[in-house]
């Protein structure tokens, strides 16, 4: 983000960032594969049912095959009948120029991960994520090197998106190649039952996309409403804060998610005990840690922006006290979605994040127009304050009720 915008200047940013978040909904289709592959391939190789393996990953790799030839060819002529440059054009003026382009390679490069998600969720299966990690890491290397060296003179936002985003999709392709030739056999299917083995794949991953499509949807909605009621600063300023508050949440993520199926293993094992202390300690980390980010962010938020960005955004006291607390609230809220996931409470944490996500969105529909970023982020602390927070922190402390400690 520090190289894009001060190649591409704020107009150029704002573009990018809008494009970014139209088709970031796209990686949302691989979400309703992977986890319902990871769980079919670790049963099969469990059980030794290599023809098993073969045939969930074929399907899944047809199905997401297909997907991502469909997006390709709605957007090739949705650039080519000129909707995509109009429409930004409107909400962008100027900054529109190579939009259709951006957008095209924006939408390949996406689709072109929906494909390797298949291998990289068969690794998970196997237990070998961590092949993954290590391919993906040299993909995001490559991709800053290609930034630091060639990004910073670029001014297109065409070029800009495959010279930040192609080195990770070839990392990541490379990686489920070479899984592919490891074993063989996933290529090589007996008896294959595409419908049983496409519903069984996707049943699995719908509560996943669901959580997912929330948190999409509240993030990135809003920013299209400030790219369509905002100056191409406050769309930069929302896309610098949706980007930095994605970075924190992974940071925490380190922790929440291999912890989720330890907690399945223990309440399978009936070790509650074990269970209500990981819960403990994953709720006072977590808010010590998001506490400490609120704190910076009340403190230092807008000569980080600027240090960031190289344009330092106006003070603004209201902004930093609604996102410091956005932060707090979603952190102690993300721990207790996380441990419901483990608690097997995986469809309320979905149907409760969707609800919050509706109910922030309505809030930006009428707050952004006013308030800009103000509005965009006071949406989204409301949301957690009111829905999200209580919601799954009493279905938590429920949950984690039912059994006596002893």
């Amino acid at each position: 983000m520090a190289i894009a915008i001060r190649s591409l200047g704020t107009d150029g940013f704002a573009l990018y960032v809008v494009i970014a978040s139209l088709v970031s909904w796209v990686s949302l289709a691989g979400l309703g594969v992977a986890p319902g592959l990871t769980l079919g391939v670790s049963r099969a190789a469990a059980a030794g049912d290599r023809a098993e393996e073969a045939r969930l990953f074929v399907v899944a790799f047809l199905l997401m095959a297909g997907i991502a030839t469909l997006l390709v060819t709605i957007v090739v002529l949705l650039g080519e009948s000129g909707v995509v440059a109009r429409q930004l054009a409107g909400w962008l003026g100027t900054a529109s120029g190579d939009a259709a382009t951006a957008l095209l390679w924006m939408t390949v490069l996406i689709a072109a991960q929906l494909v390797v998600v298949v291998p990289e969720a068969a690794q998970l299966g196997l237990q070998k994520q961590y092949v993954t990690n290590v391919w993906t890491g040299v993909g995001s290397a490559a991709a800053v090197v290609a930034m630091l060296t060639v990004g910073s003179g670029v001014t297109s936002v065409a070029a800009f998106v495959v010279i930040s985003q192609a080195p990770q999709v070839a990392a990541r392709a490379v990686n489920g190649i070479l899984f592919v030739l490891w074993r063989r056999f996933l290529l090589r299917p007996s008896g294959l039952r595409f419908r049983e083995h496409g519903r069984q794949i996707i049943s699995s991953g719908v509560a996943f996309a669901g959580m997912q499509v929330a948190s999409y949807a509240e993030f990135q909605i809003g920013l299209l409403i400030l790219a369509a009621t905002g100056s191409a600063a406050s769309v930069a300023l929302g896309g610098v804060i949706f980007r930095g508050v994605t970075l924190e949440v992974a940071l925490l993520a380190l922790v929440t998610t291999p912890t989720w199926p330890a907690i399945a293993g223990a309440i399978a094992g009936g070790d509650m005990p074990w269970v209500r202390r990981a819960h403990r300690m994953l709720t006072r980390g977590g808010l010590v840690y998001s506490g400490l980010v609120a704190v910076i962010v009340l403190v230092a938020f807008e000569p980080l922006v600027g240090l960031w960005t190289g344009t330092r955004p106006p003070d603004d006291p209201a902004l930093r006290a609604l996102l410091a607390t956005f932060l707090v609230v979603n952190g102690w809220a993300h721990v207790n979605a996380m441990t419901l996931v483990g608690l097997g409470a995986l469809r309320f944490t979905a149907i409760v994040l969707i609800l919050e996500a509706a109910f922030v969105v309505v809030l930006q529909l009428v707050l952004v127009p006013a308030a800009g970023v103000v509005g965009y982020v006071g949406a989204l602390a409301v949301g957690a304050i009111v829905v999200y927070g209580p919601a799954l922190g009493l279905r938590v402390r429920r949950e984690l009720s039912r059994t006596p400690a002893s």
